[in-house]
């Protein structure tokens, strides 16, 4: 098959390639839509010249977590982890890939096959870097990038965290967990997801709301606005205001209205 698209790049069943937001969609002529989306990380963890202090494997769990929430959000199903480490393979290496791979089965992502990446074995590193690809797969029916409706809700689950103005840590309450996220994700009435960033949870409700072509309004002002959400310690969303009640029941990370959709 791989010679046969080689040597005939015509064939390969490749429609478009489009970037949305933080994501690269890639559809195909089977109706189905490649999702990648990547992060990196610098100067956390335990080498000499890393700025904030941090285990590999809570490092490994973070580098990760961000990309992975991103695909998710959009409803799409995670297939394969690409790391790219700067530091050498090693027992610091390999406890930031573990740590990658715990976090991954918790949305089913256990295959071995799965996980592939690289580090740094020719020159001698000072500082942790690490960088992370998902490549996920999802129908286009099933995308729900760009699908706020006017008279949602916007809502935030979880809380904006990040190093080093907060302790970040995994299993945090006032993060929304991978499970949680993919619950949400599958809620009937819930449309657009957006991970919040390193630009806060405003930023992320205005690009939530300009990509469906509506405007927002903010019910409360909250201190928090602008506040990073670090490594996407949580989400803003849009929602039918009727499943309010469905989507407390179905988190356990705080829950809060931010406004309307118009």
């Amino acid at each position: 098959m791989v010679d046969s698209i080689l040597s005939n790049p015509d064939s390969f069943p490749i429609q478009q390639v489009q970037r949305f937001r933080d994501l690269t969609l890639i559809f195909t002529a089977d109706a189905q839509v490649w999702v990648l989306a990547c992060d990196g990380l610098g100067g956390i963890g335990q080498l000499p010249a890393d700025v904030v202090s941090a285990s590999p494997a809570v490092v490994g769990h973070f580098a990760l977590r961000v990309p992975l929430m991103e695909v998710l959000a959009a409803g799409a199903r995670p297939v394969a982890v690409m790391d790219t480490l700067t530091s050498p393979r090693g027992d610091y290496s390999a406890a930031m890939i573990a740590a990658m791979r715990e976090l991954a089965s918790e949305v089913g992502l256990t295959d071995p096959a799965a996980f592939n990446g690289s580090t740094e074995d020719n020159v001698l590193t000072v500082q942790t870097g690490v960088g992370v690809t998902v490549l996920a797969v999802a129908s286009r029916s099933r995308l729900a990038l760009g699908t706020a409706r006017s008279g949602q809700w916007v809502g935030l689950a979880g809380l904006p965290k990040s190093a080093p103005q907060h302790t970040v840590s995994p299993g945090d309450p006032e993060m929304i967990s991978l499970p949680e996220l993919w619950s949400l994700r599958h809620l009937a009435g819930v449309s657009d997801i957006v991970p919040v960033g390193s630009r806060g949870m405003y930023a992320e409700v205005e690009e939530l709301a300009a990509s469906a072509g509506l405007r927002w309004e903010a019910s409360s002002e909250r201190g928090d606005w602008r506040d990073s959400g670090g490594p996407s310690t949580c989400v803003v969303f849009a929602c039918d205001p009727s499943i309010a009640p469905s989507i407390a029941r179905t988190l356990r990370a705080p829950l809060s209205w931010l406004g309307y959709l118009h």
